[in-house]
């Protein structure tokens, strides 16, 4: 376990910010990845078998039961702490959301994974333990054995679909402005399903630059990628053409995703 992150059960405990019983604690996120700066939040989960109770505690929706996730934010030496409570049968349903058995299903894939399940993932792919390591290791080997990256990848093709329609019936109409708009999030969708295909999947687009770069897929060059989403080619005088070029771009990353 990494040395800096010791300390965080005894804040946790003399904050009075940990449950009678837990099954595992473990930080997660962009720290723990190397990715943070002096600004990011310290993110810790704590898996239980009981409902976390707190008049504080902000609560992120979930598609499980219950439907929602306590959140406790505190500040422990500059440092925001961002504190997830998830119950063990919560876990157990996020987990097959992601079976291989979803892949067959009629539904897209992961259609239903809300942000704060997929940071759930993320997070707990890039995470180091606190207490409770055997719980961490072995729900670490079943989300390595489970089929996430193809259910990301899916999910985010399905979204890139959705957008591109938009666009191409937006462009039709002469509402270019909309079909720029809607092109963008087309785009965004496309690159998050080349990445998840590559294993790098995550709720939160500020990171998408560096999971570009973890990734490294060959179907795209980092320029390429940027000078697109920094819209480079874009002419106020003619926006049709950067949202039929971008329409061709995400139409050859997503025929060329394999899963």
């Amino acid at each position: 376990m990494d040395a800096d992150y010791r300390g965080c059960l005894a804040e946790l405990r003399g904050r009075d910010l940990l449950p009678p019983s837990y099954l595992a604690v473990y930080a997660g996120g962009s720290l723990v990845r190397g990715w943070g700066n002096a600004r990011s939040d310290l993110d810790i989960y704590v898996v239980s078998g009981s409902r976390w109770q707190s008049r504080e505690a902000q609560l992120a929706p979930v598609g499980l039961h219950p439907d929602t996730v306590p959140v406790e934010g505190r500040h422990v030496d500059g440092v925001r702490w961002d504190i997830e409570y998830w119950l063990a049968g919560q876990v157990d349903e996020l987990f097959d959301k992601v079976s291989a058995s979803r892949l067959e299903g009629t539904q897209p894939a992961g259609q239903h994974l809300t942000d704060a399940e997929v940071g759930f993932l993320d997070k707990l792919r890039h995470s180091v333990p606190i207490d409770g390591e055997r719980w961490w290791r072995t729900w670490r080997t079943v989300l390595a054995e489970r089929p996430v990256p193809a259910i990301m990848a899916l999910r985010a093709l399905h979204h890139h679909d959705i957008h591109t329609e938009d666009a191409l019936g937006q462009l039709a109409a002469g509402d270019v402005h909309s079909a720029v708009l809607s092109v963008k999030i087309a785009w965004r969708h496309a690159v998050e399903a080349l990445l998840a295909s590559h294993g790098e999947f995550g709720e939160s687009p500020k990171w998408l630059a560096r999971r570009f770069r973890a990734a490294r897929p060959a179907q795209l060059a980092f320029e390429d990628y940027w000078a697109v989403e920094t819209m480079r080619s874009y002419d106020p005088a003619d926006p049709g053409r950067w949202v039929d070029e971008v329409l061709g771009l995400c139409q050859r990353i997503a025929t060329g995703i394999e899963l």
